[in-house]
């Protein structure tokens, strides 16, 4: 009886998602930078859709907005949305996607978390690989949001 019951609630849930997305959000976005959302079709067939995606803050102003047409071969497709370098960092964000097609799907991600660059840290050599006992020539350049340092060193391995 128990089989039975859970093979039913298992054919629910799949009748019931049958004409459904999935998006799949970032949790934590640079400011500055774009971020990937990745829509599925849980129907596997070619659809046509507008895919509109907003960056929210905690007073469900728009920080960043984006609209595409996407063709969703195979069911999947990819929207970047910029997010604005003057962002404050915080986990006071969410993402709202809302696509409009054969289909109607609007879901918001909450606690989405914006993040600034602080600095990058470049490391270049002069080979790719070393044996022992060569002499290793690497320029080390940390990037900061307000300056640049560069530190060129000589050393044995």
């Amino acid at each position: 009886m128990r089989l039975v019951l859970s093979l039913l609630l298992a054919y629910v849930g799949l009748v019931v998602a049958k004409n459904t997305y999935i998006a799949t959000v970032p949790k934590q976005i640079r400011a500055g930078a774009s971020a990937r959302i990745c829509l599925s079709a849980l129907k596997r067939i070619d659809r046509k859709v507008t895919i509109f995606a907003n960056i929210l803050d905690k007073q469900n102003k728009t920080v960043a907005s984006t609209q595409a047409q996407r063709f969703l071969r195979q069911g999947q497709g990819v929207v970047l949305i910029k997010v604005p370098g003057n962002t404050p960092a915080g986990y006071d964000y969410k993402i709202r996607v809302r696509v409009i097609g054969d289909i109607t799907f609007d879901q918001t991600a909450t606690r989405v978390q914006v993040t600034s660059k602080v600095s990058s840290i470049f490391i270049q050599t002069d080979k790719a690989i070393y044996k022992p006992g060569d002499l290793g020539i690497y320029d080390v350049i940390l990037q900061e949001i307000t300056s640049v340092i560069s530190y060129n060193e000589t050393e044995s391995s």
